[in-house]
């Protein structure tokens, strides 16, 4: 996907002023932000410094670790590999690791995808401590390994809940996901989601876990609050979660990039991957939930209707996107430092996008 650009449209000065007064308040490395109405690229910019102390400015090619805003990417990608018939909503778990059906806990048997994408699959999002560990000792391994002995033993014991019945978030919830879709397409999510979502979408800067090469600071690196202070996480394989939980959240890009996926979801004529009843699902709530596939759902007045938005972090970077399908509108801010200065800064910048992107308006705000 290509958004067009407008010089007369571009307001990269009121972006470069507003980001430099809520990084400099909200005591963050580096911020970036951009927008998207109705086909054009409205603003986009980034500043600051790549790592707390270096002298590295930020660009607005850098790439952005997103955390869990990979859960619509992930979400979309199971739309598509839906709308191709090779796997379906209803499709169990069951269904795709026969294998496994003898062993795995009883309760697990007849989870569908769609539950697990939805977050109402009854997976836990704090797993058992030795299991954790053993996925920290398993980073040797390929990411699909992992995948497969994380699920594993994850199905082994009970669901947390009874599936179907009540909203749980879970970054477990969404490894069984993407596991799934690799085994029924037999490629790792990786690599599928790679050719089959982020190069349709025109997504080159698209990647997994922290982005750069350590003591290079050839990209943004993630900080961590110790003491009070922000403090420079190097990139490499402890610098994100493990690759078990991929498909929740290791995802990382440029924000033009994490702009262009969220403009596919943006509404007509936006360039979505799926067609429209697809997309329809996936923007729609599940049950009493304010959630769907892989977005919150709720109510604002300057989208016209409902709007869809994701939050990310893997406690070292803070991502955001808003989209309004019904304004044909979409809102990304990153910024490599944690909640809760990094939540504020990204929600801040959003809003003020709104703000003067549709001002006529009322109630612009989150």
């Amino acid at each position: 996907m290509k958004i067009s650009t407008s010089g007369s449209l571009l307001n990269e000065t009121d972006l470069l002023s507003d980001l430099e007064q809520i990084k400099r308040s909200k005591r963050i490395p580096a911020l970036a932000a951009a927008a998207y109405i109705n086909g054009e690229l409205r603003e986009i910019a980034a500043i600051g410094k790549r790592k707390v102390g270096g002298n590295e400015p930020v660009t607005i090619n850098d790439k952005w670790h997103i955390g869990s805003c990979t859960k619509p990417m992930t979400s979309t990608l199971a739309g598509i590999l839906i709308e191709q018939g090779q796997v379906d909503w209803t499709t169990t778990i069951a269904d795709i690791f026969e294998d496994w059906r003898d062993e795995m806990h009883s309760g697990w048997q007849k989870v569908t995808l769609e539950q697990l994408l939805v977050h109402h699959g009854g997976a836990a999002d704090t797993v058992a401590p030795w299991l954790w560990q053993r996925v920290w000792e398993q980073q040797t391994q390929t990411p699909t390994q992992q995948r497969i002995a994380f699920v594993h033993d994850l199905l082994l014991m009970a669901p947390l809940s009874v599936p179907g019945s009540k909203f749980l978030y879970s970054n477990s919830g969404y490894a069984i996901a993407g596991l799934m879709l690799e085994t029924c397409t037999k490629r790792d999510w990786e690599s599928l989601i790679t050719e089959t979502l982020f190069k349709p979408l025109g997504m080159v800067s698209a990647g997994f876990g922290a982005p750069g090469t350590a003591k290079i600071i050839d990209q943004p690196y993630g900080h961590a609050r110790r003491n009070g202070k922000l403090s420079a996480i190097e990139p490499g394989p402890f610098a994100d979660n493990p690759a078990a939980i991929g498909p929740a959240g290791t995802v990382h890009c440029s924000i033009e990039d994490l702009l262009k996926f969220a403009t596919s979801h943006a509404g007509a004529g936006a360039g979505a991957p799926v067609g429209d009843n697809i997309l329809q699902r996936l923007h729609r709530r599940y049950g009493a939930s304010e959630y769907s596939a892989g977005w919150n759902v709720v109510q604002r007045d300057w989208g016209g209707g409902y709007v869809l938005s994701h939050d990310g972090s893997n406690t070292y970077w803070f991502a955001s996107m808003w989209i309004a399908p019904f304004r044909n509108a979409a809102f990304v801010a990153a910024c490599n430092a944690p909640a809760p200065a990094g939540q504020q800064a990204c929600h801040q910048a959003i809003n003020q996008m709104i703000e003067r992107q549709m001002k006529a308006q009322h109630e612009l705000r989150l």
